[in-house]
C-alpha cells in the first residue's frame, strides 16, 4: 500500500472542488484502502 502525503490547512489544493466520483473500481478501492492506511 502507498502512504499518500496529508494536506493541511492552507495548502492551496484545498481550495479547488474535487472531481465527482463516477467510476467504482478496483482503483477507487485501492485509493480507499491507501487512504485509511495513510
Amino acid at each position: 500500500m502507498a502512504i499518500h502525503p496529508i494536506r493541511i490547512i492552507g495548502d492551496p489544493v484545498l481550495h479547488h472542488p474535487a472531481a465527482p466520483v463516477t467510476a467504482y473500481d478496483e482503483s477507487l478501492r485501492t485509493l480507499i484502502a491507501d487512504m485509511v492506511e495513510t
